[in-house]
Parts: C-alpha cells; structure tokens; sequence
C-alpha cells in the first residue's frame, strides 16, 4: 500500500459469473499471496476484496486498555472502504495463461492499478 508491501490482511476472490458465488481467499505475507489452482480463484470475473487481518487476544487487550474506553479497531493495518467489501476491483481469471497480477494500492482508497505480472 502506497507503494509498500502489504503484511495482516487476506485477498479475497469472489466469482460474479456465476449464480452461486464462490470465494476464494489467501494471506498476504509481505506483499505476496498465493492460490493453488485447485483452491480458486475460479474461472471468470472475479471481484478481489482486500480485508483487514483480525490482531490476536494479547493485542486486542492492550488496544482496549490504551483506549480507555473509547472505540477502538482490531484490524491490524487500515484498509480504505473502497477496497473492501464494496470494492470495484476486478480481475478475469483465466484457465490458459498468465493468472498472476499485481495490485498497487493506495491508503487513502485511491483507484489502484491492476496488472498482470509475468
């Protein structure tokens, strides 16, 4: 995100070409993730969702007595609304060819580039 790999968040593949949507989801590890072709994402338009990892029971302690009081997130990084569950990011997944793309986001929920990597 900006131009920084992204750690604690998962991508997520939903199928839109079919009548009964499926999802696919994997980690991102230091900017990467990866789906065995057996695993999704499924052939077609696939709307991609970037959504926050959850902190662990430690972290949500500390976060809620820091806040003392006040809301507070447990998501352990800041993802913009644009890229998550309403997003409008898309991709065709391919049964031949290249199905590796690259995402460059943006924090403040700027439209993010989409291209397929080799």
């Amino acid at each position: 995100m900006d131009g920084q790999p992204l750690d604690g968040a998962s991508i997520a593949f939903v199928s839109v070409d079919t009548q009964a949507p499926q999802t696919a989801t994997a980690n991102i590890i230091g900017g990467r993730f990866s789906l065995p072709h057996t695993n999704g994402p499924f052939p077609g338009r696939n709307q991609i969702m970037i959504l926050p990892n959850q902190v662990d029971e430690a972290e949500a302690i500390e976060r809620s007595k820091a806040a003392q009081g006040k809301p507070f997130s447990l998501d352990q990084v800041k993802i913009p609304a644009a890229f998550r569950r309403n997003s409008k990011l898309f991709f065709n997944v391919s049964l031949t060819g290249s199905n590796r793309l690259k995402l460059e986001l943006g924090s403040k929920g700027e439209p993010a580039k989409i291209t397929i990597a080799n």
